[in-house]
């Protein structure tokens, strides 16, 4: 099995190198076209079937202890001169995949859908409610997977992420979802502070996190002190107060 891995990769440099330099102006309009979308579904493939399989070995190996590393994440970063955040990113969605996604993990090594995608997906499934019933998750990923042919990542996410259910498991989806609501405001709630802290000689800084309210009574007390002196008297907000001048947008 070993030796199939290393021969696959194998093959995949030297065709890179037999390709590189090669100029792209005698291709056809036709062929550009065709190769384009066959290189994208190669790069899918080559992710889902050896990238991030390997990464997934790394992680379950603890190769990272093994080279003194003090996690896998940092490892990779170390390693594949990665961002952290994409090293993290890149470990998460490999050990999602093997863990909780077979059906996106055999649609990428297929090269049915992009590595975004995958990314998308299992930020939607990891979204749902905790409470969502095992089979319900099975048929969302799924009905994320075939919508992913349609639409792209931001789309998976912004579009259907939050209504798969409505989908999937439409009698319970509004009692989930009330749920995941109930849920995240409390978190917000709890994650409430604002610091006022010196900035430097007659300044301060302000910050800190607010739930939606909150946010919104401050604003109501500071549009006021927002206005200049005879803008007070006038009764005229002040311009940097307006929607419109927060928004950049001429009034």
């Amino acid at each position: 099995m070993s030796d199939i891995v290393t021969g696959a990769v194998e093959q995949v440099r030297s065709a890179f190198g037999s390709c590189a330099g090669v100029p792209m102006f005698g291709l056809a309009n036709a062929q550009v076209d065709e190769l384009l979308v066959q290189v994208f579904t190669q790069v899918s493939r080559f992710y889902g079937v050896l990238a991030l399989p390997l990464i997934r070995q790394a992680d379950a190996r603890g190769l990272a202890m093994e080279q003194d590393s003090p996690s896998t994440r940092t490892w990779l970063r170390d390693h594949l001169r990665l961002r952290p955040a994409e090293a993290g990113r890149l470990l998460r969605l490999a050990n999602e995949l093997d863990r909780d996604l077979p059906v996106t993990a055999q649609a990428l090594s297929d090269g049915r859908l992009s590595r975004g995608h995958a990314h998308a997906i299992a930020e939607a499934v990891r979204g749902l409610p905790a409470e969502t019933p095992a089979g319900a998750r099975v048929a969302a990923e799924r009905e994320l997977v075939e919508h992913s042919a349609t639409f792209d990542p931001e789309e998976v996410v912004r579009l259907l992420g939050r209504r798969v259910l409505d989908v999937v498991n439409p009698d319970h989806a509004d009692d989930l979802l009330r749920r995941r609501v109930e849920r995240e405001a409390a978190d917000a709630h709890a994650r409430r502070g604002l610091r006022i802290c010196p900035a430097g000689p007659g300044l301060r800084r302000v910050c800190g996190f607010l739930d939606t309210e909150g946010a919104e009574t401050l604003r109501v007390a500071l549009d006021p002190l927002a206005r200049r002196p005879g803008e007070r008297r006038a009764g005229r907000a002040h311009p940097w107060a307006t929607p419109g001048r927060r928004a950049g947008r001429p009034r």
